[in-house]
């Protein structure tokens, strides 16, 4: 996947031409500061960077990877099935991502954000309880949560950057990034590891969601996309 991606990064930075502001950036005279600097002058939107990608990280962390795993604890699949359905949802994902993506640069991204947020927040325990109650109810419920996953990861990059100053734009993306899925995404799942044997265990998941999508929801509601 990442050779993949890889490729179609060089293909977009061939083909794609530069963003006018990109441009006019480049011409300018180029202040340098330390890392420290640029930290400390940033460290607002690097928190709320963060607070936007934690639910990310719980997507890709508990809806999908740990997903197979839950459903051999509490329903009586076997391991090739989940991870056949599992692996369903991924591509089901991957394939909507780019659409959810197109869709933030036709209408308001951050009220598409608020739409999917909301659904997770709101949607999660239903599902959840929706896989214990057949073969069907299963298939269904996973393929529910990655078009919903999708339409928050789809959008997600585009609305954070298009905020952000060009001139720390990934600077602050990747930092907020990669913390939050080191801190959130492996926090997560050392959480679900360590109450396998809770009798709550079963609604651990779709809490630990709900909580993410909330978190999302007050980040959201503190960054607007520039005009």
């Amino acid at each position: 996947m990442g050779a993949f991606t890889g490729f179609i990064g060089v293909a977009l930075r061939k083909y794609v031409n530069e963003s006018e502001e990109f441009i006019q950036f480049k011409t300018q005279t180029i202040k340098t500061k330390s890392f420290s600097t640029l930290i400390l002058e940033q460290k607002k939107n690097i928190i709320i960077t963060f607070g936007l990608y934690e639910l990310c990280a719980l997507i890709t962390y508990v809806v999908f990877m740990y997903m197979p795993n839950y459903l051999i604890i509490v329903t009586e699949y076997n391991n090739e099935f989940v991870r056949l359905i599992n692996t369903i949802s991924l591509a089901l994902m991957l394939i909507m991502v780019p659409f959810f993506g197109y869709l933030g640069d036709v209408y308001n991204p951050r009220k598409l954000l608020i739409i999917f947020s909301s659904l997770l927040l709101l949607l999660s325990f239903p599902l959840y309880k929706m896989m214990l109650k057949g073969f069907y109810c299963v298939i269904f419920a996973h393929l529910i949560l990655a078009v919903i996953s999708a339409g928050y990861q789809g959008l997600i990059t585009c609305f954070v950057l298009s905020r952000l100053d060009i001139e720390v734009r990934y600077l602050v993306g990747a930092i907020g990034y990669n913390f939050s899925y080191v801190i959130f995404g492996a926090g997560s799942l050392l959480l679900l590891s360590a109450t396998i044997d809770n009798p709550l265990y079963v609604n651990i998941p779709p809490i630990v969601i709900c909580l993410g999508a909330l978190i999302s929801l007050l980040f959201i509601f503190t960054l607007r996309v520039k005009n």
